[in-house]
């Protein structure tokens, strides 16, 4: 049987960037700290409150540091994990914002698609926006980094890119949108759909080429009609998460910011798997057709398709600007090749024994798509957690009015 190469497995994926942050000066929290929670009978003095406020900038260095430079990845995403934590723990306790009564201090982001670019707000959950943005992308760039080698490969990377998913969702659905004045395009709820798109896109083709590389005997109990049949399934929702992450990151303000690097990525990613779709989906009527005698020619009308989506990917590959790996070019064209080749046989085969018409491409049937990837929040997010998840480094501060109610 004609078999769709393995090419996938070196396929390019992509990390989402992290965002850069400058030091914040906290003065004006220590400073709010002495005006409200000072108390040298409960054993809150002025050093006890220097020493928290030195405690919550290290987290915050810790954190930005790996942001910069993630060399030993668990740890930087458990301290990122651990200031994003803090942030929730000091939510409940302090009033941020704009006016002169509350902690009036200004956290500065960049733009991960535009470093150049920083936006500021008074507020809290900014900081919890942006912290959590870069504990996803860790995720991400943890995924990336998994060895190909590894038995676990597909399931391990999967996961981690699902969970990136989940988080950004997170921010997606409860951080942002209670975010008031301007943001950075990474936290606007088109940047993050993308994201979130892309996220589940590379999942879905890690399901892909593991049902592709896995011997029918095993998958589905030797019937290879099935596994095409999944293999299709899987490979045509991969390609309408390429679309949609596509269609955002190209007709919104993403458009403005965004690399064609990514553009070209993301366009050549779904010509690949709507080539794949189409061709696995020719291989199942062609086992359709062989035990009922009919069905060969909409076995070239998939295979035509095929063609023409493969021949998109390898365009894509020739685009100014692109820098898809030497890897995926070669194996594109390859699998133009063997397209090409398994086309001019069947038509061959049609016109000399089956002598069946060839359905127009509109009038092919879509494959439609089979959902793996799905979103996965790590429970220990911030945002699900319980409220005593990690130690609250103002945990001894109670306000002075509590205090006094209590006597």
């Amino acid at each position: 049987m004609f078999v769709l190469g393995r090419w996938e497995r070196s396929s390019t994926m992509l990390a989402i960037p992290l965002k850069l942050s400058p030091e914040t000066d906290f003065a004006v929290l220590e400073k709010y700290l002495e005006n409200h929670f000072l108390d040298a009978s409960s054993g809150i003095d002025s050093a006890t409150i220097t020493d928290a406020v030195a405690s919550l900038v290290a987290a915050r260095n810790r954190a930005l540091q790996y942001a910069k430079t993630p060399s030993n990845l668990k740890e930087a995403r458990q301290a990122t994990l651990d200031y994003a934590t803090q942030i929730k723990h000091m939510q409940t306790k302090f009033p941020f914002g704009e006016s002169k009564n509350v902690v009036q201090m200004t956290f500065l982001w960049a733009d991960a698609f535009m470093p150049k670019k920083e936006v500021g707000q008074y507020s809290l959950n900014y900081e919890l926006a942006g912290t959590l943005y870069n504990w996803a992308a860790l995720h991400s760039v943890t995924g990336l980094q998994v060895d190909r080698n590894a038995p676990d490969y597909a399931p391990t990377s999967a996961k981690l890119f699902q969970q990136a998913a989940g988080i950004f969702n997170e921010l997606k659905t409860k951080v942002c949108p209670v975010l008031k004045g301007a943001a950075t395009s990474d936290l606007s709820l088109e940047g993050l759909q993308m994201i979130i798109d892309l996220m589940l896109a590379q999942a879905q083709a890690l399901y892909y080429n593991k049902c592709l590389g896995t011997p029918a005997a095993k998958l589905t109990k030797g019937n290879e009609k099935m596994k095409c049949a999944l293999c299709a399934k899987l490979a045509a929702h991969t390609k309408d998460l390429y679309a949609k992450a596509l269609k955002v990151g190209t007709n919104s303000s993403l458009a403005t910011v965004l690399s064609q690097v990514w553009i070209n990525h993301m366009q050549f990613q779904q010509s690949v798997y709507a080539s794949a779709a189409a061709y696995k989906q020719s291989e199942v009527v062609h086992a359709n057709a062989l035990a009922t005698g009919t069905g060969f020619g909409m076995e070239i009308a998939y295979l035509i398709k095929a063609e023409e989506e493969c021949k998109a990917a390898v365009e894509a590959t020739k685009t100014k600007g692109s820098k898809l790996s030497a890897v995926d070019k070669s194996s594109v064209e390859s699998l133009l090749l063997k397209i090409q080749a398994k086309r001019k046989e069947a038509e061959a085969d049609n016109e000399t024994v089956y002598c069946e018409s060839i359905p127009a491409q509109d009038d092919l049937p879509a494959v439609v798509g089979k959902a793996m990837a799905k979103l996965i929040v790590p429970p220990e997010c911030p945002t699900v957690a319980a409220s005593g998840h990690g130690q609250d480094i103002f945990r001894k501060m109670v306000p002075k009015v509590v205090r006094q109610a209590g006597k």
